[in-house]
């Protein structure tokens, strides 16, 4: 392919990409969950001027998305769009770098085929239409890896040589990569593991990059530093690992029954069932949801298997093994959010395996070269429609329309802030909730267009506020329970 064409390819992929990402945002998912509006009470801190190299609030989050996020929302306001653009922009970039070091890896037809799958699949759609912080972790951990396979490629030649930037720079976004998400912390047992292989396979030439590999872990580390100290010296900040850490803590005493179960069911979360939970998948869906991607993901892993002794495919399966084990050791399995790390290497497979189809069609079909051309490309797009035609299908109007989604999201409590902003400003108004006193009020502040500090809140299930006045307003969204004597 051309350098033009090329350029065409991936400038209509982000495109495509950009454009599933801003459709709708404010619609699907269908209003904010309380992750979202937690993260805009802590952006609204960091605003006021309230830092920290860890929040504490909402059962703990790293910095780095907290503060792009609280930019986004000085920027745009207290708004979905100050809330949900660091996901999509973060979704793009790592888009955009996965594309280039799987370009590095394999070559442009490849990185072509992976940054389409990475375009319309549900799975990186999902979390780039959210507020949630884990979509900014493949962006960094993909530059990490580009880094230090570019330093291994290239060798550390001196002190202050192009080597030297190269480890400095995959040690720097290795270091990052703690500050966004808790799945992070596998990537250091991922470069470990790369490194023992290399050691393995292509010993003459780890031999001479020792140095690089130190520089790296030492860059790492020095980043790294502040937000290690100050976890290890406040042991209990972290109130989400420590709930969902049992598979972890049963393995440490020699139990190894729920990581088996949850291996089982990460084995399962591409092809066969996906992650269960409504709030951030259509409940059991796989990564791989048409029977023609889910059979190239097998092919390429097996291509994959097959070549282990090659490091591009040996760093392909480790990257996978290393990005499953969040979700391993933790509960509920499998999570597409602890497995996140994956999306940087699990469209990669695919992408080998159809390349290598149309590389073996046989050119005496006696189609000629441009009939060899149609029938390459009927091929890749038929491949490609299905998969984004499940996308916007399950997405777009199967996965909003699901109860449990509806409620997490806080649909009914959306619907009341719309209405309130067709009333009067003098209109006395009550609204029923399920958290009134953390975060009903922060919810309607945000879904609303209007000011509604004057807004009396209750939950109906055990105290009603009448609201005072002719023309007043009580609200009470359908998921929440009226007590029958209270009507």
């Amino acid at each position: 392919m051309s350098r033009r064409g090329e350029w065409a390819a991936i400038t209509a992929i982000l495109l495509l990409a950009a454009a599933l990402r801003f459709w709708a945002l404010g619609v699907v998912p269908p209003g904010l969950c309380h992750d979202e509006v937690a993260n805009w009470l802590i952006a609204h801190d960091i605003l006021a001027g309230h830092h920290a190299i860890y929040f504490t609030a909402a059962y703990g989050h790293e910095p780095l998305y907290q503060y792009v996020q609280a930019a986004t929302v000085a920027l745009f306001g207290d708004h979905w769009l100050g809330l949900r653009w660091p996901s999509v922009a973060f979704g793009m970039l790592g888009l955009a770098v996965t594309y280039v070091l799987t370009r590095r890896l394999f070559g442009v037809p490849v990185a072509l085929l992976t940054a389409a799958w990475l375009s319309m699949s549900f799975w990186p759609l999902f979390y780039a239409r959210v507020g949630l912080r884990a979509i900014a972790l493949p962006f960094t951990a993909a530059l990490a890896a580009y880094f230090s396979l570019r330093a291994v490629e290239h060798g550390f030649q001196d002190i202050n040589g192009s080597g030297m930037t190269n480890w400095l720079l995959a040690g720097l976004f290795l270091g990052l990569s703690l500050y966004i998400y808790m799945a992070a912390r596998v990537l250091p047992f991922i470069v470990v593991a790369f490194t023992v292989y290399l050691s393995a396979v292509r010993f003459h030439r780890v031999r001479r990059l020792w140095r690089g590999i130190l520089l790296m872990f030492a860059v790492a580390a020095f980043v790294s530093a502040p937000l290690v100290v100050w976890l290890a010296t406040h042991p209990g900040a972290e109130y989400r690992i420590a709930e969902v850490r049992e598979p972890l803590d049963r393995l440490l005493v020699g139990d190894l029954s729920l990581v088996w179960q949850n291996l089982i069911a990460n084995l399962k979360f591409f092809t066969f069932a996906g992650d269960p939970w409504p709030r951030q998948n259509l409940p059991g869906r796989p990564v791989f949801a048409d029977p023609i991607s889910a059979v190239l993901f097998y092919t390429g892993l097996l291509i994959a298997l097959l070549r282990w002794r090659d490091p591009r495919y040996g760093f392909l399966l480790l990257w996978l093994i290393g990005s499953l084990i969040p979700s391993i050791v933790t509960s509920v399995a499998p999570s597409s959010i602890r497995d996140i790390l994956g999306l940087v290497v699990v469209f990669v497979f695919p992408a080998i395996s159809l390349t290598e189809i149309l590389h073996r069609l046989n050119w005496d079909l006696g189609l000629g070269t441009w009939g060899l051309v149609i029938c390459h490309l009927s091929f890749v797009i038929l491949t490609l429609a299905s998969c984004l035609f499940l996308t916007v299908r399950d997405y777009f109007l199967r996965w909003p329309i699901n109860s449990v989604v509806r409620f997490d999201y806080q649909t009914d409590l959306t619907a009341v802030a719309h209405r309130l902003d067709g009333l009067s400003s003098g209109t006395s108004v009550a609204v029923a909730g399920l958290s009134v006193h953390t975060m009903d009020g922060p919810s309607l502040e945000l879904a609303a267009r209007r000011d509604v500090h004057d807004v009396r809140l209750c939950d109906t299930r055990e105290t009603l506020v009448v609201p005072a006045g002719r023309d007043a307003r009580l609200f009470v969204p359908q998921v929440v329970p009226f007590d029958a004597d209270l009507r």
